[in-house]
């Protein structure tokens, strides 16, 4: 295990939702050591920023973020997980039997009493479902391609996808952990409740985009109150140390069952996600 991180030295926010993030970072100033510089990074514009984006301005980012991403749905309907998302809408239930007055076999005993509930019925109860909280690290380098970040992340909404397709229900949190020298700034913003379902329009920009790290976590840097000022400087460094990403989420007071990043997903089947996020490999 790497060294404790104490919580002097985490910086962030937890978000039980997408509006709280958003009206957090709408009514946010920017701080000083993120406008020395002039425009902020997070409403840059121009051709590269564009690619390294994937939006032409954080206004079309948060367009997406609080209304829906087609294009990212498109991509994952493409990997054939919209089949599987329709499965998984549908409660799994099981067949109990109880007393009635009808039914489909007699309860001998009742009869013999006089009972008016003397038949056995049958009807479908739902199931108790096993619930999993997974934290997905969307953070990259400055120098991953946005294809690479999106195609790393659709890979891990397709695991979650066919994991609630087998009887597990999942919260779900799209977060950004970058770290400068011994701090840690930490966004975390809930995507889907284990009592929700699925929406792939939403969850897709969350995260898949990389808008949504480019662009609005940026901006959460950039309006956090109290983050150290050598943030101004590169936004950080994106942590790849699970046991890191795991102290720092603990820290916002999420308990994660698993908690995944780009580069620990990097290259991995979607079997190999399942196996990290259900049984912790």
């Amino acid at each position: 295990m790497t060294d404790e991180i104490t919580a002097d030295h985490v910086y962030g926010k937890k978000f039980n939702n997408i509006t709280e993030f958003n009206d957090y970072l709408s009514n946010g100033k920017t701080q000083p050591a993120f406008a020395k510089y002039g425009e902020p990074s997070s409403f840059e514009t121009g051709q590269f920023v564009e690619s390294w984006t994937g939006t032409s301005d954080y206004s079309e980012a948060t367009n997406l973020l609080l209304n829906g991403d087609p294009d990212a749905k498109r991509r994952i309907d493409r990997k054939g997980v919209a089949n599987v998302a329709q499965k998984v809408n549908h409660m799994d239930k099981k067949p109990a039997t109880y007393l009635s007055p009808c039914g489909f076999l007699p309860h001998v005993p009742n009869f013999l009493a006089g009972v008016p509930n003397n038949m056995i019925a049958e009807r479908n109860e739902p199931q108790r479902k096993r619930v999993l909280t997974v934290c997905y690290n969307i953070a990259a380098l400055g120098g991953v391609d946005a294809n690479d970040m999106q195609q790393v992340a659709s890979d891990v909404l397709s695991a979650i996808l066919k994991i609630e397709a087998g009887g597990v229900r999942v919260n779900l949190w799209a977060v950004a952990i970058s770290s400068k020298r011994l701090d840690y700034v930490v966004t975390a913003v809930k995507i889907k409740d284990s009592l929700q379902h699925l929406d792939l329009l939403k969850m897709a920009y969350p995260l898949t985009h990389p808008s949504m790290f480019r662009r609005h976590v940026f901006r959460f840097r950039e309006v956090l109150p109290g983050l150290p000022s050598g943030f101004g400087d590169g936004y950080g460094h994106t942590v790849q140390d699970i046991d890191k990403m795991e102290q720092c989420v603990k820290r916002l007071g999420i308990q994660a069952d698993a908690v995944l990043g780009f580069y620990s997903c990097q290259n991995k089947s979607y079997e190999q996600i399942i196996d990290m996020i259900t049984n912790g490999k």
